[in-house]
């Protein structure tokens, strides 16, 4: 599934997507207002996509939390929530059955450096009392099966691995990419 995003001249776009394998085809259903670096993940666990923030046309950003569950976008209204942001990053630990939200930047132009959790039902803040990355946006996360850890990469602080409570830098053996913002990052099977 695909949402959202700028039409080429910055203008938030509202709509939402699905890939088949061979098509994308254009679902036409009422969702989530127009907005742009917002972020989404799989949650396996309760087979649902959840989106989370972004920003509008007036680069105003969300706190709102989204789930689209194939034919439907639903929106939740969690008793806590992380704060409005734009530019953070969302993936799914299959191993703890949690989605973990890090960084992004708030409706005053700070980026931000905290860590939530989404269970199905609420945000938890997370945010170790220390060692976590910098505060962070335009980042990726992506969850390692092998390891059960989710991997941050991209911005300016290196990579880092969460740890449940704790934040780790990762330290590469050999070649490593230099920081950069806006990056995406996958998992790769076999790799």
């Amino acid at each position: 599934v695909m949402f959202g995003g700028e039409d080429p001249l910055g203008t938030p776009l509202g709509d939402t997507w699905l890939w088949d394998g061979a098509d994308w085809s254009w679902q036409n259903v009422t969702g989530p207002a127009a907005r742009s670096d917002a972020s989404i993940a799989f949650d396996a666990t309760r087979g649902v996509n959840v989106l989370f923030g972004g920003r509008d046309a007036a680069s105003q950003p969300s706190a709102e939390t989204w789930t689209w569950d194939g034919s439907a976008w639903a929106l939740l209204v969690p008793g806590t929530s992380p704060s409005a942001r734009y530019g953070h990053a969302l993936a799914f630990d299959a191993s703890r059955r949690v989605v973990v939200m890090y960084g992004g930047t708030d409706a005053s132009s700070t980026v931000l450096a905290d860590t939530w959790e989404w269970d199905g039902s609420t945000w938890k803040d997370v945010t170790p009392a220390s060692k976590f990355p910098a505060p962070l946006s335009g980042h990726a996360l992506v969850y390692d099966p092998l390891s059960e850890r989710i991997a941050l990469v991209g911005g300016n602080d290196g990579s880092w691995v969460w740890d449940v409570v704790v934040w780790t830098r990762l330290v590469a053996q050999g070649a490593a990419p230099p920081a950069r913002n806006h990056a995406a990052a996958a998992y790769l099977p076999g790799h």
